[in-house]
C-alpha cells in the first residue's frame, strides 16, 4: 500500500477579518505592515523546499500567477515570474539605481510600483509585460516601500507623496525625506513624526517616533521611541501603554522590527549583551512581557507571523527559524544555511532567496512507504475517515484517518477534451471547515494507480464539522467529518 502520513498541528485560528486572497501584494503584507498573515491557516513547520526559480532575489510580491522579485546589482533590477509554470515573464531594469535594491514592489491590478536604491523615482508597470505605464521622478526608494490603498500610492522619496494610481498624477505631499515606509488605513497615513489625513496629507497629530517605522492595527498605533514601545489610540494619539525594551537597543535593520498578531507585539534585539540577537513578544492588551527567545548568534530580521507560527531569519547564521506564537517554543530550528534576510508569505508558502536561487518552501508531508499492494484498484474511491468523530484532544482518537484509490485504467474516468488519455493526473486531497474555507492542504501531486493512506491531526483546530474533497482529474468527491472538543 502506498501511505502518506501527515501530521498538520493546527495553531488556534484568529478571528480577524479576512481580505478574501492568500497572496502578499505589498510589503509587510498589507498597508498597516504588521508583517502578520491572517488568512494562513495551512502552512505549518516542518518546512520543505517544493520547488525552485532560477533567480535571486532580496524583495518579492505575489498576486494571482505573477511572482515579481527585486535584484540588487547596477543597476537595480524587476523581474517577472508566472508562479505556475516558473517562467521569466518579463525583465525592467530600473534607471540610475545601483547596489542593494531594498525596495519591495506592490501589486494592484495590473500595475507593478517598483523603484530602487539612487534610482530616478516611482514606476508603475503594466504587470503583463513590464512596460512603463507612468514614472514620477522622486528620487532613491532605497528602504522606502510603496503601498497601495484605495486606488492612491503613499511613498517616501524625496518627499512624502500621495499619487494618482490610475495615471500617476500626485494629489498631496509632505516634507518628509527619510528610510521608511508609511502605513495606511482608512482615515490616515502613519509616519514617525505624524499621523496625516490621507486624502489631503494635512497633519492630525504628532507621533513622537525615532525609529521606522509605525505599525497599526484595527484601533492602535505602535512605535519607538526613546528605546521604549509606545501604544496609542489611532483616533486622537493619546497614549495606552508604554514600556522600555529589554535586552538591547531595538533593532530596525532593513526599515522595521516591530510586528503585530491579533494578541501579540513581537520585536526584534540585535544583539544583548552577550552579542546574540533577541525576539520579545509582549501582550498588545497592555505591553506586559509574554515571553523572549535568544538566538545563539547575533541579528535577526523583521519577522512574519502566521498560523500561529513566527519566522524570522538570523543574521549570522543565514537560517529560518520558527517559533510558536503562544509561548516562544520552537518550532522550526536552523532551517537552510544561505537565505537572505528578506522573505514572505503567500499561497501557503514561504519565499525566500539564497545566493543562487530562489527557494519555495511549504508543509512536509512524509512518504512512509510507497510500494505498491498487488491489487490495482478498478475505479477511484474515498473512504469514510475513521475514526469519525475524532478528538481534537491528545491522544489516541487525536487523527484522523482518510483512504483513497486512484485506478489502474484512466481510460474511462479521465480524458481530456479530445477524448486522450490524461494518465497520472494532479490529485489533491483537502480539508475544508463548514463555511467552505480551505483550513489544510493534504495532498497535492501527481499520483500513478493505487491505494493511499493518510493521517490527518487536526490539534487546534475548533471542534465542528469538517469536509474532505478528493479532486483527481475529472473526479471530486466530498465527505463529512466531524471534530469533537
Amino acid at each position: 500500500m502506498r501511505v502518506f502520513l501527515i501530521s498538520i498541528f493546527f495553531a488556534v485560528l484568529f478571528s480577524v477579518e479576512v481580505f478574501g486572497q492568500n497572496d502578499w501584494t505589498m510589503v509587510n503584507n498589507g498597508p498597516s505592515l504588521n508583517s502578520f498573515v491572517q488568512n494562513e491557516t495551512v502552512l505549518s513547520p516542518p518546512l520543505k523546499v517544493a520547488r525552485t526559480f532560477n533567480t535571486t532575489a532580496s524583495e518579492y510580491a505575489l498576486s494571482g500567477d505573477y511572482l515579481i522579485v527585486g535584484i540588487l546589482g547596477t543597476p537595480n533590477t524587476v523581474k517577472a515570474f508566472s508562479w505556475s509554470s516558473g517562467a521569466e515573464l518579463w525583465s525592467f531594469e530600473i534607471p540610475g539605481s545601483v547596489g542593494g535594491i531594498d525596495c519591495a514592489p506592490a501589486i494592484s491590478g495590473n500595475l507593478v510600483l517598483c523603484g530602487g536604491q539612487r534610482g530616478e523615482g516611482l514606476y508603475a508597470l503594466n504587470i503583463s509585460d513590464g512596460s512603463v505605464a507612468w514614472m514620477q521622478p522622486i528620487g532613491t526608494l532605497y528602504v522606502r516601500n510603496p503601498v497601495v490603498y484605495d486606488g492612491k500610492v503613499y511613498v517616501v522619496g524625496d518627499s512624502l507623496y500621495c499619487f494618482n494610481l490610475s495615471d500617476g498624477s500626485r494629489l498631496w505631499s509632505y516634507l518628509l525625506n527619510a528610510q521608511l515606509t508609511v502605513a495606511v488605513d482608512e482615515n490616515n497615513v502613519y509616519v514617525p513624526g505624524a499621523a496625516l489625513d490621507k486624502n489631503t496629507g494635512e497633519k492630525k497629530y504628532d507621533i513622537q517616533a525615532d525609529k521606522p517605522n509605525v505599525v497599526i492595527d484595527e484601533s492602535r498605533a505602535y512605535y519607538s521611541f526613546n528605546n521604549e514601545i509606545y501604544a496609542i489610540n489611532k483616533s486622537d494619539g493619546s497614549v495606552v501603554w508604554q514600556t522600555p525594551v529589554s535586552g538591547g537597543s531595538l533593532s530596525f535593520v532593513n526599515g522595521g522590527a516591530i510586528v503585530l498578531s491579533d494578541k501579540y507585539l513581537c520585536y526584534i534585539v540585535w544583539k544583548n549583551g552577550d552579542d546574540k540577537g533577541e525576539l520579545y513578544a509582549l501582550n498588545k492588551s497592555d505591553g506586559s512581557s509574554a515571553w523572549k527567545h535568544t538566538f545563539e548568534q547575533e541579528g535577526a530580521f523583521t519577522p512574519r507571523i502566521a498560523n500561529g507560527i513566527i519566522y524570522v531569519v538570523n543574521w549570522k547564521s543565514k537560517s529560518l527559524w520558527g517559533l510558536n506564537l503562544s509561548d516562544g517554543s520552537v518550532a522550526l530550528e536552523n532551517f537552510g544555511v544561505d537565505y537572505g534576510k528578506n522573505f514572505i508569505i503567500a499561497d501557503h508558502s514561504i519565499i525566500i532567496s539564497t545566493s543562487e536561487e530562489l527557494d519555495v518552501l511549504t508543509t512536509t508531508v512524509t512518504d512512509v512507504d510507497d510500494e505498491p499492494t498487488n491489487a490495482q484498484p478498478n475505479s477511484f474511491r474515498l473512504a469514510d475517515s475513521y475514526p469519525n468523530p475524532f478528538s481534537k484532544s491528545s491522544g489516541e482518537n487525536s487523527s484522523t484517518t482518510i483512504k483513497f484509490s486512484i485506478p489502474s485504467s484512466l481510460e474511462t474516468q479521465n480524458p481530456d477534451k479530445s477524448g486522450q488519455v490524461i494518465a497520472s493526473p494532479q490529485t489533491t486531497l483537502k480539508i475544508y471547515d463548514v463555511l467552505g474555507k480551505e483550513v489544510a492542504t493534504l495532498v497535492n501531486k501527481k499520483l500513478s494507480a493505487g491505494e493511499y493512506e493518510v493521517k490527518f491531526n487536526a490539534v487546534g483546530l475548533p471542534a465542528g464539522i469538517y469536509f474532505y474533497q478528493l479532486r483527481s482529474g475529472s473526479f471530486l468527491q466530498t465527505k463529512k467529518m466531524i471534530l469533537l472538543r
